[in-house]
């Protein structure tokens, strides 16, 4: 599985592995089950389910490929060159990357099944885990819960609307940027904390404790440290923190006591007093630089760089596999299922075999998850500087999601000398640990920003954007996202609706209820993936 290794569209590989790739064009809608029986469409009836900017693309591939016969095209031999090309961008991409991996890091991805795992194995083979102690049983679980993804929430988790110029203010390479601020990966194994007085652990490398919360915040944050779980297992940052429990590490216990005068008594926990392994900076450093070298002489492996920067973290908190999967023959069943009936969880019959969902002990999982909360954490560090310093200096924050915050657009100025006489640092650049402006709007040439926004929850807002373009032109565009609403779907209900974008948002922001279609009234496939192994396209019901 390709995608594993290279989390990227296919169409972006010409970009990425600088290849000779064209910009084909397949009319998914025209493949109707009374079309592909047919095979031979009329050239006018081809085009109607042609975009309007990409039917001399269409008809060019028609003749190119032979796929026109009199005033008719053979859609069955236009689907088989389209896949032929998609398959041959997928070659020449796949073992460029190949090639590019072996330079970078002396590894065969023909060996790993991700990018996770190939990164993880870089890591060992440069000596950062050296010393350090991959953790299971006990000390794995309780540290796991220490585990806190990125903030994503809006300001007081209260829907905003924001009718002025707004700033998406990204941190540069946010993880990468949190493992070359770190000590390094703690060396040796954890120890049981027996002396529960803050003074004792402030002495020691680093710790993780389960902690009850004395009080609320005597400061209330728009964007709070702390967060917790409700019994849906959404988690929300809160400033309701008084008696409620919490597992920490030891930069988010202290971000809470800084930041918001936050109280706790210990309950439990480990702590580390061996020092630190700090290869894991220079590591870091090293590809940051490369990337920086190969990016200004426009060396697509840069990209290469970034990718495995990004993604030699994560499987550092893999969570435990708790089943596996086997597939046992039909005229041994009887057998297993007598040696195995205490294991299985479930199983599904095929023809001619079954497949078993076996429980898999957690016992044997290792992973070193002591060092990926530290990465987590100090990530949120770098942000909770950034934020905090905003919030005390009146500068209005609307949404964050883990490494961007949206702010008002003539407060980044203000923002810039406010952190810098706080922390003595530069904030915006492109090193790492620094900020910058970092809206997307195809063919800008200049500053991009939001003339009004809604923002109605996490991963649900928009943001009208306007910049300029190469001949300095006005330019227009917007940037959406609704979780577990495609892109297609939102463009359909709003042509449906007969609405703009922004309208679509705001009735949304003003309390209307909104059917969304996941189908897009039939235009959009979707598939359901059985336990058999059966895949079965979702039938669209008017």
């Amino acid at each position: 599985d390709s995608l594993n290794l290279i989390p990227e569209k296919l169409s972006k590989f010409g970009e990425m592995f600088n290849l000779e790739q064209e910009k084909e064009v397949m009319p998914y809608d025209l493949y109707t089950t009374k079309n592909i029986e047919e095979t031979y469409i009329n050239i006018d009836e081809c085009l109607k389910e042609v975009k309007e900017k990409e039917k001399e693309r269409f008809l060019e591939n028609c003749k190119k490929w032979g796929c026109i016969e009199d005033d008719e095209i053979n859609i069955i031999l236009y689907s088989k060159k389209y896949c032929e090309m998609d398959v041959d961008v997928l070659y020449h991409g796949y073992f460029t990357f190949k090639k590019n991996i072996k330079k970078i890091t002396k590894l065969d991805i023909s060996n790993y099944c991700s990018i996770a795992s190939l990164s993880h194995d870089f890591m060992i083979s440069k000596g950062a885990f050296d010393d350090c102690y991959a953790l299971s049983g006990v000390p794995r679980a309780f540290i796991q819960k220490c585990v806190v993804g990125g903030r994503c929430m809006v300001r007081r988790n209260e829907k905003c609307y924001a009718n002025k110029d707004v700033a998406d203010y990204d941190g540069v390479s946010l993880y990468p940027s949190s493992m070359s601020r770190i000590n390094g990966y703690m060396k040796g194994s954890p120890k049981v904390i027996e002396n529960k007085s803050l003074e004792f652990l402030e002495k020691q490398d680093y710790y993780f404790v389960k902690v009850v919360c004395l009080n609320n915040p005597s400061t209330n944050r728009n964007f709070p440290v702390l967060s917790k779980s409700d019994e849906n297992g959404i988690r929300d940052f809160t400033n309701d923190t008084k008696g409620v429990i919490f597992y920490l590490d030891k930069i988010s216990l202290e971000d809470a006591v800084n930041f918001q005068g936050l109280k706790f008594e210990i309950i439990q926990g480990y702590y580390y007093n061996e020092g630190f392994n700090n290869k894991v900076n220079s590591i870091i450093n090293y590809l940051f630089n490369e990337r920086l070298k190969m990016k200004k002489i426009k060396n697509p492996i840069e990209k290469v760089y970034k990718l495995i920067m990004n993604s030699c973290y994560g499987k550092c908190l893999l969570k435990p596999i708790t089943d596996e999967i086997e597939i046992v023959y039909k005229n041994k069943w009887d057998d297993y299922l007598c040696r195995n009936y205490n294991f299985i969880k479930e199983y599904t019959e095929l023809e001619k075999c079954v497949i078993v969902k076996k429980i898999k002990p957690i016992s044997k999982q290792f992973n070193n998850v002591c060092q990926g909360v530290y990465i987590l954490s100090m990530s949120k560090r770098i942000m909770n500087e950034v934020m905090y310093c905003a919030e005390d200096n009146d500068c209005e924050i609307y949404y964050t999601d883990t490494d961007s915050i949206h702010i008002d657009y003539d407060k980044v100025a203000v923002l810039e000398k406010k952190f810098k006489e706080k922390y003595k640092r530069e904030l915006t650049g492109k090193n790492l640990g620094q900020f910058h402006i970092d809206f997307d709007l195809e063919g800008s040439e200049g500053e991009i920003i939001s003339k009004r926004s809604v923002y109605l929850g996490k991963k649900c807002y928009m943001d009208d954007l306007k910049s300029k373009d190469e001949k300095g032109n006005d330019l227009y565009g917007e940037h959406l996202r609704m979780k577990g609403i495609p892109s297609q779907s939102i463009e359909y209900t709003k042509n449906k609706l007969n609405v703009s974008y922004h309208e679509l948002y705001m009735k949304l922001y003003n309390g209307e209820k909104i059917k969304f279609d996941l189908l897009c009234g039939g235009q959009r496939c979707n598939f359901q993936y059985n336990k058999d192994l059966s895949v079965r396209s979702l039938g669209y019901i008017n």
